[in-house]
């Protein structure tokens, strides 16, 4: 399936997956991933079988998590958290993503910053 077909759901659950594989490469443990997608929360704690797209994604990442040994799952409303919504707009190449922890962009740290002074 090419990523401009993607629902919201699988999009979500690829963006966790590239999120995964990149703390297992970092060695970062325990991992807290928090989603917008309620469907999709239910779906990575089930342990159910699927041969659909989404169901492969989430036996995928549901493997990913059993190999770090420490995930969990926050279910955290969109408005609740406006950097991360802002970042699924942002244009991604799956196939060599960024890594953002050293110098994330510009408009992320303004983002962070205003939600930081909101609380």
């Amino acid at each position: 399936m090419e990523r401009n077909s993607w629902t919201p759901e699988l999009a979500e659950l690829r963006a966790i997956e590239v999120g995964l594989e990149m703390a297992r490469e970092e060695g970062i443990v325990p991992v807290l991933v928090e989603l917008d997608c309620h469907n999709a929360i239910l779906k990575l704690q089930r342990q159910e079988s699927s041969r659909l797209e989404i169901g492969v994604r989430v036996r995928e990442i549901q493997d990913q998590a059993n190999q770090l040994g420490s995930v969990e799952w926050w279910f955290g409303r969109r408005e609740g958290n406006r950097a991360t919504h802002a970042m699924a707009h942002v244009r991604c190449d799956w196939e060599t993503h960024e890594k953002w922890a050293e110098r994330p962009p510009i408009f992320l740290l303004d983002l962070l910053s205003n939600e930081a002074l909101a609380h």
